[in-house]
C-alpha cells in the first residue's frame, strides 16, 4: 500500500471507530510504533564519562533537553527581536 492510500485507510478506520473506543484504540495502535520498535539506550558517553546505569542516561539526557535552549540562543548573534527565556 502506498503511503497516501494508507493514511486514508487508517483515517477512514479511525472515523468509523470514533464510538467505539476499543476499535478506535486498536486501530490506532497499528498506526502508531510499538514498544518493540524502540531503541534502547544501554550506554552514553558524556565530556569522556561512560554512563550504563538508566537513571545516571535519563539524568544526562535531561540535562541536555532542558538547558539546549539556553545554549543555542546565548550562541547566537543579537537580533532585532526583544524576548526573554526564563527556566523553569
Amino acid at each position: 500500500m502506498n503511503r497516501k492510500a494508507r493514511k486514508n485507510y487508517f483515517r477512514n478506520k479511525l472515523k468509523e471507530n470514533c464510538g467505539k473506543p476499543k476499535a478506535f484504540w486498536d486501530t490506532l495502535r497499528q498506526v502508531l510504533p510499538s514498544k518493540k520498535n524502540r531503541t534502547e539506550i544501554n550506554k552514553l558517553v558524556v565530556d569522556g564519562e561512560e554512563l550504563i546505569d538508566k537513571r545516571d542516561i535519563a539524568n544526562s539526557l535531561n540535562e541536555f533537553f532542558t538547558t539546549i535552549a539556553f545554549l543555542l540562543l546565548a550562541s547566537q548573534k543579537s537580533n532585532s527581536y526583544s524576548f526573554e527565556l526564563q527556566q523553569i
